[in-house]
């Protein structure tokens, strides 16, 4: 079973299994927390991450949106019709002293409003903040046009490109555990005299 935790009000919570359709968990939030019928309420995570709980559709279950023991903080939500200054007008937690208990939410409530914009790169390029890998590769990149980096050109190939052990001496014969053919052939001749 998976339980979070949820922070409201002066510092209240409870534990809750989120392991149900998206209209029963909202309904019990909303009584729990005694917000009003129609407010626009998702949850955020302690790392500022919103659950979504409100993209989810009313007779779907909810579970996948969370992680399993972690805090989250109801949010009192309010969207631009317009995306292009921020995803959201308006991001509340519904909290009081969030900014003591979750400092981390206050950057990312930021992001989520357009106060504050992503980093950009010196090329232009928007830096995602989190798993994003947008690199700049002609910047980066130290390769040589056959794609091969300096530090191994020139060598002489190793073991693991050419499948041979080059340290051998050349001349003498190589034998294994089990013996050279050659010597197989010459016991079976001695053994038919």
């Amino acid at each position: 079973m998976c339980f979070i935790t949820i922070h409201f009000g002066e510092n209240e919570q409870f534990m809750m299994n989120p392991n149900c359709r998206q209209r029963i968990f909202m309904d019990y939030i909303r009584a729990k927390c005694q917000y009003e019928k129609n407010a626009f309420i998702d949850l955020m995570d302690e790392y500022g991450n919103l659950a979504i709980v409100h993209g989810v559709k009313e007779n779907c279950n909810v579970r996948a949106n969370f992680e399993d023991r972690l805090a989250y903080v109801p949010v009192m939500l309010e969207k631009f019709a317009d995306p292009t200054h921020g995803e959201y007008k308006m991001v509340k937690p519904l909290l009081t002293d969030w900014e003591k208990l979750f400092p981390l939410l206050e950057k990312r409530i930021k992001i989520l409003t357009g106060e504050l914009k992503r980093k950009k790169s010196p090329t232009g390029r928007t830096l995602e903040p989190r798993g994003g890998r947008n690199i700049d590769r002609k910047a980066s990149s130290n390769k040589s046009e056959a794609g091969r980096s300096p530090s191994i050109m020139g060598r002489s190939p190793s073991i693991l490109q050419t499948g041979r052990n080059s340290g051998t001496l050349s001349g003498s014969r190589k034998e294994s555990r089990v013996g050279v053919k050659g010597d197989s052939e010459k016991k079976g001749k001695a053994k038919k005299k």
